[in-house]
């Protein structure tokens, strides 16, 4: 069965045989990538598998610096660092799986 699907800033409409239906837009990619974390502790966002690691304790790192990569969804995101500091604790490792809210990197 045919259906049309159009975006715009905020709000998709899908047409399908059952009507028109309107779905609200996530920037998943967006979401993934902004910590959510003031205290250093950086905690995965959703579950997911972390395929590269891109620093180690003890490094100095800067407010944004993609800190690892976790695939979610099909789709790889990079962690970035709340701030400026020097990682603490690095607590996961590539190919490790990651539940939502664990803590994957702490910052100081």
């Amino acid at each position: 069965r045919p259906y049309e699907i159009v975006f715009d800033a905020q709000l998709s409409w899908i047409r399908a045989y059952s009507g028109l239906h309107r779905v609200a837009v996530r920037d998943l990619g967006a979401a993934v990538a902004r910590p959510r974390s003031r205290d250093g502790r950086v905690k995965a966002p959703i579950p997911g598998l972390v395929t590269r690691v891109l620093v180690a304790a003890g490094e100095a790192v800067a407010a944004g610096q993609p800190l690892l990569v976790l695939e979610a969804m099909k789709m790889e995101n990079e962690i970035r660092a709340p701030r400026d500091g020097v990682v603490t604790a690095v607590h996961v490792y590539a190919g490790q799986s990651v539940a939502r809210e664990m803590v994957m990197v702490e910052v100081a």
